[in-house]
C-alpha cells in the first residue's frame, strides 16, 4: 500500500488484543520515550530563598537578649552531631541586605565549629517587622527570666501598636469586648489576644509581665539581671514594681548587702507606691 496524507503508517500493538476485543495499545514512538522531567528552580526572588553567606559578611545590630555562653557550646555539640536544623534568618526591607533577623545563638555556635559560611534565609523585612520577629523567637523558643520576658512583651507591646495603631485604644481598655470600638478596632486583634495566640501565655500574665517591666526604673533591671533571686522570681518583682524608682534602688542595694533576705522583706518595713500598683 501506497503511503498518503490519508494512509499514515501504522503503529504495531503492544501484544495481542483485549479479552473484551478492542485492540492493544499503539507502541510509543522512540522519541516519545523518558522525555526529560523539568525541575523547578528555585531564586532570589521566593519568599524564602537558602543560601551560603560568609558568617563574616552577616550584620549583627544590638539585641534585646545577651548571649548565653552554655547555650552557644550546647548548640554547637548538637549542629556537630545532627548539622544545624533551623536555618538563620538575614534580610532587610528590599531583600537583599545580610542584616541578622534571627539566629544569634546559631551563629556563635558555628563560629565555635570554625565554619566560614552558614546558610541562611533570605527575607523582606522592614526594621519594626524585624524587631517583631526578633522578640517572638525569644518568647517562643529562648529561655527567658521572668524579667526578661516583661521586657520583651513590652518592647512588643510598643512595636504591635505602632504596626497596628488601631489597636491602641482597644490594648488601653484591656481587650475587645469593653467600651465602644471603631469598626476598626472591631476589626482587629488587641495585644494582648494576639500575644496569647502567639506564644500561649495567658493575657493576665502578659498583663502582669509587662506592669513589671514597665514600673521597674531600667538601671534597676540592669542592678537584677545577675541576680536570678530576684529576676526569675514574679512576687519579688511585683514587690520591686510596686516601689518608686528611688526605692527600688536601695531595695536592691539592701538585699545584695545581706541586709535583707528578699525585696519582699524590704517593701514589708516602708511604703508602697500606690500609683505603681497593677489595676
Amino acid at each position: 500500500m501506497t503511503e498518503t496524507s490519508e494512509n499514515p503508517p501504522l503503529l504495531r500493538s503492544r501484544g495481542r488484543p483485549r479479552k473484551d476485543g478492542t485492540p492493544a495499545q499503539p507502541r510509543k514512538l522512540r522519541s516519545e520515550w523518558a522525555k526529560p522531567v523539568r525541575r523547578a528552580q528555585t531564586t532570589s526572588a521566593s519568599p524564602k530563598a537558602v543560601v551560603h553567606i560568609p558568617i563574616s559578611d552577616i550584620l549583627i545590630s544590638s539585641r534585646r537578649r545577651s548571649l548565653d555562653r552554655a547555650r552557644v557550646k550546647a548548640l554547637a555539640q548538637s549542629i556537630r552531631e545532627i548539622g544545624l536544623q533551623t536555618l538563620i534568618t538575614i534580610g532587610d526591607a528590599n531583600g537583599m541586605a545580610t542584616h541578622l533577623i534571627a539566629g544569634h545563638h546559631r551563629i556563635e555556635a558555628a563560629k565555635l565549629l570554625s565554619w566560614e559560611k552558614i546558610p541562611c534565609f533570605i527575607v523582606k523585612m522592614d526594621e519594626l517587622a524585624r524587631q517583631l520577629w526578633e522578640i517572638d523567637e525569644n518568647l517562643c523558643r529562648a529561655e527567658l527570666n521572668e524579667l526578661e520576658r516583661g521586657e520583651h512583651l513590652a518592647a512588643r507591646k510598643a512595636i504591635y501598636e505602632q504596626l497596628h495603631p488601631e489597636t491602641r485604644n482597644v490594648n488601653e481598655r484591656g481587650g475587645p469586648g469593653r467600651g465602644n470600638k471603631t469598626a476598626a478596632e472591631s476589626a482587629s486583634v488587641s495585644f494582648t489576644a494576639d500575644t496569647a495566640t502567639k506564644t500561649g501565655l495567658s493575657e493576665r500574665t502578659i498583663q502582669q509581665s509587662i506592669h513589671r517591666a514597665e514600673h521597674i526604673a531600667p538601671e534597676v533591671r540592669d542592678a537584677i539581671r545577675d541576680m536570678p533571686e530576684i529576676a526569675n522570681k514574679g512576687v519579688e518583682l511585683d514587690a520591686l514594681a510596686q516601689m518608686s524608682p528611688d526605692r527600688q534602688a536601695t531595695a536592691v542595694a539592701t538585699v545584695k548587702s545581706g541586709d535583707a533576705p528578699n525585696i519582699r522583706a524590704v517593701a514589708a518595713s516602708g511604703p508602697r507606691n500606690v500609683e505603681a500598683e497593677p489595676s
